[in-house]
């Protein structure tokens, strides 16, 4: 096809081109169109503003299902009005940039279509004119550059899941909590006293190994375990624990983390003295008997502490209990005795040693006290609370009984010097009170860990979502980019076709 004939435009063919106007000058449509350009560019920068207010309400919060569907819905409705607007805009200014080709006196204007793509297109594959052809390529990869780039804007950020994302269903149904009726499981033990007492015993081992940390200062109602990761809580003068509920899934409460805590919290404490006594040691026996009067003589195994090992001592609360018991000393409470080899000069309290002896005792009430009653749908009962504060001393072993007294009473346990509850308090009634208070909660914590679930009616928990924006400065340079690019193809098709004006007129 052989080049159109240059010849200037008639009246007709102005009319004809810029859309349909009759009896304009070109001032009047140069006008029309900063006026338009401008409008639109405005709404791609309000776009391109909303898109970043979106990401940004939405980043670093934990998204619900439905949060997440409205990001999307946001995200896609944004996306398409910002490429669709970005499209409009580009054929407006290259409707009215082709008057350039006039002023150059290259090509009439009725001969340059663009007002669609195919349009673009066939005058691309039609046009004789070299640099006719250049700009229509440079606008075709113009207008594709900008949909690709608002198309994959998106891959500059992601939503992920993670164990510290999880939120509360607002809807009712059900939540798994531990069953904190006992210690033992039925069915692999018998249900009785001593595998109770001894298995409260075991999980405090357990619990000795597990991690705490300070009190944390926020509220911790509703927080996801992977917030606060640690299995009870120091107070300074009590230990603390924090009940979780958590979605039902199949397992224990240790290996569940669409876990969040619940509002209610376990507080274990304990006071301990180191009163003055006189004691005797025979035929194996060791008779410790308090002299201030509050309590009678106590009998523990003379071996363990030739074996330098620490004796914890008491009476279990489950033993022969009524259904109404609550504990020895209060609900929740119970009382331990201790003999504590003598490995270092007294740190407190020095004139209650007995002289000639070689040990230090203690006696200590340690109380195991749920916030609310019954620590609420938890359900820890006083007497199971009491048996946790004692649980230190229920290894099983029997302990010597008096003449008068009731056999198999007295139980006690013997913690080799430098294991956890072998550490020395050196007649420190202070240290004492804080290591047995420590073995109690750790009880519950264990219990609570690995007891079987029960399901109970709740709001659950759910898997949340994360919003992370991967790349920042990819994300702002696309919507930097396309408002900046609109707004220079603005400018310099209102210059470029002033110039061609004027250069044709001299021409």
């Amino acid at each position: 096809m052989g080049s159109p004939e240059i010849s200037s435009p008639t009246n007709g063919d102005i009319k004809e081109d810029y859309q349909g106007e009759s009896e304009t000058t070109p001032q009047n449509n140069t006008s029309k169109f900063i006026t338009v350009g401008l409008l639109r560019w405005l709404g791609t920068a309000i776009l391109a503003v909303l898109f970043y207010l979106d990401i940004f309400f939405h980043q670093g919060r934990t998204l619900t299902s439905g949060e997440k569907t409205i990001f999307d819905s946001l995200v896609v409705a944004i996306s398409l009005a910002l490429g669709l607007n970005s499209a409009a805009s580009l054929r407006h200014i290259a409707m009215y940039a082709k008057r350039w080709f006039e002023g150059r006196r290259q090509v009439a204007v009725k001969d340059i279509e663009v007002h669609s793509f195919v349009a673009l297109v066939q005058l691309l594959f039609r046009t004789s004119v070299p640099l006719l052809k250049v700009a229509c390529v440079l606008w075709l990869l113009l207008n594709f550059a900008i949909q690709t780039a608002i198309a994959t804007i998106g891959l500059t950020f992601k939503a992920e899941p993670g164990i510290q994302e999880i939120y509360i269903d607002s809807t009712l149904g059900e939540i798994a909590i531990p069953d904190m009726s006992r210690f033992a499981r039925v069915g692999r033990f018998t249900d009785g006293s001593r595998p109770q007492s001894v298995a409260a015993h075991i999980l405090g081992d357990i619990g000795t190994s597990y991690e705490f940390s300070n009190i944390p200062q926020e509220i911790m109602t509703n927080a996801p375990i992977a917030k606060h990761p640690y299995a009870f809580w120091d107070g300074g003068d009590h230990w603390e624990y924090v009940f979780t509920k958590s979605a039902p899934v199949s397992g224990s409460q240790e290996f569940n983390f669409l876990s969040v805590y619940s509002d209610e919290h376990v507080k274990s404490s304990a006071t301990c003295r180191t009163p003055p006594y006189t004691f005797t040691l025979s035929g194996g026996v060791l008779t410790v008997t308090p002299t201030d009067g509050q309590n009678n003589t106590v009998l523990f195994p003379a071996r363990p502490l030739g074996d330098e090992s620490i004796m914890y001592l008491t009476e279990s609360v489950l033993r022969n209990a009524s259904a109404n018991a609550t504990g020895q000393c209060g609900p929740g409470c119970a009382t331990v005795r201790v003999v504590e080899p003598r490995t270092a000069p007294a740190t407190e309290n020095p004139e209650s040693v007995s002289p000639g002896s070689l040990f230090y005792y203690y006696e200590c009430n340690i109380t195991v006290a749920p916030e609310h009653d019954r620590a609420g749908m938890f359900g820890l009962a006083p007497a199971t609370a009491a048996v946790a504060a004692q649980a230190v001393a229920l290894g099983d072993s029997r302990a010597p009984s008096a003449v008068n007294g009731t056999p198999g009473a007295g139980q006690y346990t013997a913690y080799t010097l430098g294991l956890e509850l072998g550490q020395a308090q050196n007649n420190n009634a202070t240290a004492m009170a804080r290591a047995l208070s420590r073995f109690a909660i750790g009880v519950v914590a264990a219990a609570a860990r690995t007891n079987p679930t029960v399901l109970v009616q709740g709001y659950p928990p759910r898997q949340g979502l994360r919003l992370v924006l991967d790349k920042p400065a990819i994300f702002g340079g696309i919507l930097a980019a396309t408002v900046g690019v609109q707004l220079v193809l603005l400018a310099g098709a209102v210059i470029l076709v002033r110039l061609g004006e004027r250069g044709g007129k001299k021409g």
